[in-house]
């Protein structure tokens, strides 16, 4: 079916080029999101779990660094003279595949979980935030303990969590990818020509808007701290990515950020009290399973549909998740693009028989800019193509 406006004709094959390249992330880039990640929580960590590849200790190469991390934590978190909270022993940290480094790292139950069993309860003072719910003092707060778990004795508190953030990679989110790689991503969002910069600085702020989403796609400020420490210029950039990608806006959450992000009925399974309700009255973290999960099935977590999700329920979807954590989420999907005021949503279409080819496709609200014919034939071409 051909579109008859040559102008639209142009913006949806934008739009439909975007929606093809992530289509084919998903398959690959979501595989190895070890998962999402989060900010606000953030958001993401698709949340967000690491996207870091596992490798094994040199002492034994049996041993998986990344389930390491996760068991020293929960040890840490059990511990009564540290954080005193409670992990449940269902609660288990592996890899899809038990044992196969090279399969994604999640959260799966080692046996049968009931509705509303509690998985974890971590006390407030093992969270990492400071008093006055600032993302960056966050960030400082955990340069300062990445600092301390370099010395001999690991003086840090947070040992066991700091050193687990420690592995994470640099440069998952867009605004921190390389120069070349921004300027690909900006080319396929469609950049303004009102806002094209020449500056070839790596550092290069980007502010601009765009004809697909997601805004600031790959804007700097977003993401990154200013300096406090010329010094620790480098690291502070980095932990302002880490407290982006793996926290509840400004508080991070040991254990939580490493269950992955998916939604959808057939996926989602846990939920969780207000992180950040809960910091005036000092409660604990508790999440817990929102439906019966069977043993081997895996846990997840939602960076857009939590608790403290708010706004973002309703206009959050698949493009921010890569902004904000760095991945392509899985099915289910959604997709807002309030340039053309279409709002859908992908899912399998048979979850009987899950297929990659055979998807559904759900618009869920259109405020036509065009006339109703011209967006009816959008929308049936595009639903077509897709």
């Amino acid at each position: 079916m051909k579109i008859r406006s040559s102008s639209l004709w142009s913006s949806w094959s934008a739009l439909l080029f975007l929606v093809v390249c992530l289509f084919f992330a998903t398959a690959t880039v979501a595989q190895e999101e070890g998962e999402c990640v989060a900010s606000s929580p953030d958001g993401g960590s698709e949340t967000c779990t690491s996207t870091t590849t596992a490798t094994s200790t040199k002492d034994d190469a049996n041993v998986d660094e990344m389930v390491m991390h996760g068991k020293l934590q929960i040890d840490w978190i059990r511990d009564s003279s540290t954080c005193g909270g409670f992990v449940n022993p269902k609660y288990e940290i592996r890899r899809e595949i038990a044992g196969d480094s090279t399969t994604l790292l999640g959260v799966f139950a080692a046996d049968d979980i009931a509705e509303n069993e509690v998985l974890f309860e971590i006390p407030r003072e093992c969270l990492v935030s400071t008093d006055n719910d600032d993302v960056c003092e966050t960030a400082f707060m955990v340069v300062q303990e990445m600092l301390k778990t370099d010395d001999d004795d690991d003086s840090s508190f947070y040992a066991p969590y700091m050193n687990y953030l420690k592995t994470q990679m640099y440069g998952q989110l867009p605004a921190l990818w390389s120069k070349p790689g921004r300027d690909f991503f900006e080319e396929i969002l469609g950049k303004t020509a009102d806002d094209d910069d020449d500056d070839d600085d790596d550092d290069d702020d980007d502010d601009g808007d765009y004809y697909l989403p997601p805004e600031m796609a790959t804007d700097r400020d977003w993401i990154v701290c200013p300096s406090q420490d010329e010094d620790y210029e480098e690291m502070e950039t980095y932990a302002s990515m880490l407290v982006h990608l793996r926290g509840w806006d400004e508080v991070l959450v040991p254990l939580m950020d490493m269950m992955s992000h998916r939604n959808g009925e057939h996926w989602y399974n846990t939920n969780s009290n207000s992180i950040h309700a809960g910091k005036q009255r000092g409660d604990p973290v508790k999440v817990w399973a929102t439906k019966p999960i069977q043993k081997g099935q895996q846990i997840y977590s939602s960076y857009d549909e939590c608790t403290d999700c708010g706004g973002r329920k309703a206009r959050y979807g698949t493009p921010e998740i890569l902004r904000d954590y760095g991945f392509v989420e899985m099915y289910p999907q959604k997709w807002h693009f309030p340039h053309y005021q279409i709002d859908f949503g992908l899912d399998y279409a048979d979850y009987d028989n899950i297929d990659e080819d055979n998807l559904k496709l759900t618009w869920n609200r259109k405020l036509p800019r065009f006339s109703d014919d011209v967006l009816l034939e959008a929308m049936e071409f595009f639903e077509f193509e897709l």
